[in-house]
């Protein structure tokens, strides 16, 4: 936790110190909008998407369409 009491992630992933896991919205950011929560948690899915596939030797997913 930081200094407000809020959970410390990598910014690019949402993924925690445990790298089992993943936070976003109001206790990364302290209570901003839905949106932001929402774009954070599309963070951490496609971050979490990428550590299975590359575990169970898949092929980790390439860039998102424009526009999603």
């Amino acid at each position: 936790l930081d200094a407000r009491g809020r959970v410390v992630v990598d910014p690019a992933t949402h993924r925690t110190g445990n790298p089992k896991v993943y936070s976003g919205g109001d206790c990364v950011n302290g209570g901003k909008e839905v949106v932001n929560a929402v774009a954070e948690a599309k963070i951490a899915a496609r971050a979490m998407h990428e550590a299975m596939m590359t575990r169970a030797g898949g092929a980790a997913p390439g860039p998102a369409p424009q526009g999603s």
